[in-house]
């Protein structure tokens, strides 16, 4: 089954979390395992879509020219695998999430400018099935330990 991994492949991951640039060597050093097993821990859980892939965070100095906003969106219980798949096409939508409560999705953008984030949730608003959405803008992060 693909979420049972062992205590090594959690410490693996945490290792990569902190620093997805480390070596095989470094991983292996840190972790106290050969070289080889690090290897193929890795391997099998890319094969398992486990790992999803490797990722660059961009202090925010550098990526002052981006706004990142929350839209709660409720949508009608008709539609919204199809409300899903169409926020999905937005280029701005970075993150689709599918939530408990008032709201039934998240979706996390990121813009250019407010002038943009009115243009997306225009688009939004044309999508069928949305009733009613909730907007933030984030004006800082505090804590990211992804």
């Amino acid at each position: 089954m693909r979420n049972e991994i062992s205590q090594q492949d959690h410490a693996l991951i945490k290792q990569l979390q902190l620093n997805a640039r480390a070596s095989i060597t470094e991983l292996a050093k840190t972790l106290n395992l050969s070289r080889t097993t690090v290897q193929q821990r890795l391997q099998r859980l890319e094969d398992k879509q486990i790992i999803l892939g490797y990722t660059v965070r961009v202090a925010d100095d550098v990526s002052k020219n981006t706004i990142k906003a929350h839209v709660s969106v409720k949508t009608d219980s008709y539609n919204s695998k199809m409300i899903g798949e169409q926020l999905a096409k937005i280029p701005q939508v970075d993150t689709l999430l599918s939530i408990s409560g008032r709201y039934d999705l998240i979706a996390m953008l990121s813009v250019t400018d407010t002038q943009q984030l009115e243009q997306v949730l225009d688009i939004m608003w044309e999508i069928e099935g949305i009733v009613d959405t909730e907007s933030s803008v984030v004006l800082s992060t505090r804590l990211n330990r992804g």
